[in-house]
């Protein structure tokens, strides 16, 4: 019976390498994981800055809205005192003046006698505020409308 002796020289000759199959495999699985997490983190930083833009939307229809309140009824109806041309106004107003502003949204707000059919129609108005902007090369709009009464709130805290 003849024995064989392996020397651990020998051994480790045998182990130290990976087939070059075996190379390309790993290097391709590990670069699909790199573009699968890069394509996961810019999806990510995209739906954050579109939920931002949308927020900062919501908020310039609120503050329009709340303004819309403190009006009175003779105000509402008068077009030269309630102003419903356009303006833009920007993500942020204060970096505007250096150039950072940020996304630029267009505010319009309409009056309009397009009420329900009713005795006291003539009465109320619908007031509507629409923000648009562009995001990216998509162009979104924002919208809500509410009715405003000759004698509604209004004239609990203003005497007409």
């Amino acid at each position: 019976m003849k024995s064989s002796r392996q020397t651990s020289r020998d051994c480790r000759a045998v182990l130290s390498a990976f087939a070059l199959a075996e190379v390309m495999v790993a290097v391709l699985v590990v670069s699909i994981a790199v573009v699968s997490l890069y394509t996961g983190v810019s999806s990510g930083f995209a739906l954050v800055r579109l939920a931002r833009e949308d927020l900062r939307a919501t908020q310039i229809i609120l503050q329009k809205m709340e303004a819309v309140r403190l009006y009175t009824w003779s105000q509402i109806t008068d077009a030269n005192y309630f102003s419903t041309n356009n303006c833009v106004t920007y993500y942020d107003p204060a970096g505007q003046a250096v150039g950072s502003g940020g996304v630029a949204y267009t505010v319009s707000t309409a009056v309009t006698t397009d009420t329900p059919a009713a005795s006291y129609s003539p009465n109320m108005r619908r007031v509507t505020v629409q923000v648009s902007w562009f995001s990216g090369k998509i162009n979104r709009r924002r919208e809500v409308s509410t009715y405003v009464a000759r004698y509604g709130m209004q004239n609990y805290i203003y005497k007409e």
